[in-house]
């Protein structure tokens, strides 16, 4: 949300606008009780209902084991779009750039004023579906053991407005997606637009893949399990916060863990984030994780 401040501003807006006065507005603007009191504010909001159905059985001839899940959230919160809030935010400034009314939030900048709450979110129900397959192997590439687990998931938001009318937060999305403000005259002149399909979808899905192999016994009474897991965001993007899904996004982690007579464990992996350009807010987080535990 985003808490609009005084009304200093507003009365120096409406008692001029020429160019003559640009200094003076600009002046008062930067120190006056507007600019001095309009902030961002975190919200929690009340009243998230959630009812789930989860099912599991195995596959008698195959040996898998399936399990699945399917939650519906009543009224879950979903952030719009940062830029239009701060452009509806900016509103009782219109006055001296009529580019701040070209907003999703308010057009025309209307309803607006100062001291005001905006909120800077919807409230939507959302269905997510998974399914979830796991599979014990037997010996396999001379390892005693191996499992294999494979999930897939989709998130769908019921009754998502369409871009067009409001865009919901996308990550990585740091201008409007309105050709209009790219423009000579609009707010991030000479900056590109956001292409729609970089803004939250309705419906977004991924899967995922874990593995690991045991050698017992590999080094003297030392067990060894080398593991790999992967995930791929295949298309859409989740409205957030904390999303599930941003198309293209994947991750890789290759790992290795030691087991001495259930004694001394030792377990050395690195991950890398990869895909989607700059919209994937982890692709520069790549990291080696150790840890070492001992019971006794």
């Amino acid at each position: 949300g985003f808490g609009v401040g005084g009304n200093t501003a507003a009365a120096i807006i409406g008692a001029g606008g020429t160019a003559a006065d640009v200094g003076a507005i600009a002046s008062a603007v930067a120190t006056d009780q507007y600019a001095r009191t309009a902030n961002y504010i975190i919200e929690y909001p009340e009243d998230i209902k959630r009812v789930g159905l989860s099912f599991n059985t195995e596959l008698q001839k195959s040996g898998v084991a399936l399990q699945g899940e399917y939650s519906f959230t009543h009224d879950a919160p979903l952030q719009v779009d940062d830029v239009e809030l701060l452009f509806q935010a900016l509103c009782p400034l219109a006055a001296i750039n009529p580019a701040i009314g070209v907003n999703q939030l308010d057009p025309g900048c209307a309803n607006t004023g100062t001291n005001q709450y905006l909120p800077g979110f919807i409230e939507r129900n959302v269905s997510q579906v998974q399914m979830t397959a796991t599979k014990v192997l037997g010996p396999l590439l001379k390892a005693n053991q191996g499992v294999l687990i494979g999930e897939v998931g989709l998130t769908h938001v019921h009754n998502m407005p369409s871009k067009s009318d409001l865009r919901l937060n996308g990550p990585g999305t740091f201008t409007s997606g309105n050709s209009f403000q790219a423009g000579a005259t609009g707010l991030h002149a000479g900056k590109a637009a956001e292409n729609a399909d970089n803004f939250a979808d309705a419906t977004s899905w991924g899967f995922r893949m874990a593995g690991r192999l045991t050698y017992n016994n590999l080094i003297g009474p030392v067990n060894v399990s080398p593991r790999f897991a992967f995930s791929q965001d295949v298309s859409g993007i989740t409205p957030g916060p904390g999303g599930n899904f941003v198309e293209g996004r994947r991750a890789i982690t290759l790992g290795v863990g030691t087991d001495y007579q259930n004694i001394i464990q030792a377990d050395l992996s690195y991950t890398s984030f990869q895909g989607a350009g700059r919209h994937n807010l982890l692709r520069d987080r790549d990291f080696v994780a150790f840890n070492l535990n001992y019971s006794f």
